[in-house]
């Protein structure tokens, strides 16, 4: 009987031992996926540093191409009151408090905006490119 008492809580420590590790295992997987997760938004941090800290020519560049569409006349390019010296005194180019680096643009009847803004080009690109810069700094 007492061979038996003994056997029941060999096994009640095998489970409570197995529960520790098991607990402790995922633990150590979420602070690992966690600090990944942080490096990758870290990428995405210096690429906007990167960008904000280019020289006016090269931001007067980028906002230039942000601006490139086609039937230009039927739209209106809102870009930041920090930027817009930028982009010179275009009629289409309207001075705007958006914030952001980048441009705003909207149909003349205002059916059609799109956002092409710094922020918002970076959120669509962790959308579609978090899996492989992830792959790269982690293998």
């Amino acid at each position: 009987n007492a061979e038996k008492i003994r056997k029941q809580g060999d096994d009640e420590i095998s489970v409570i031992k197995r529960q520790i590790i098991s607990n402790a295992e995922i633990e150590a997987k979420d602070k690992i996926d966690k600090e990944k997760f942080n490096w990758v938004e870290n990428v995405f941090e210096e690429t906007r540093q990167v960008i904000l800290n280019l020289s006016a020519q090269e931001k007067k560049e980028i906002l230039e191409k942000m601006c490139d569409i086609s039937d230009k006349e039927n739209f209106v390019f809102y870009v930041d009151k920090k930027y817009a010296n930028l982009l010179g005194n275009a009629g289409n180019v309207k001075e705007a408090d958006i914030n952001d680096f980048g441009v705003i643009i909207k149909s003349k009847d205002e059916r059609v905006t799109i956002d092409n803004t710094l922020t918002n080009r970076l959120a669509i690109l962790k959308q579609h490119k978090r899996y492989d810069i992830a792959k790269i700094l982690f293998g």
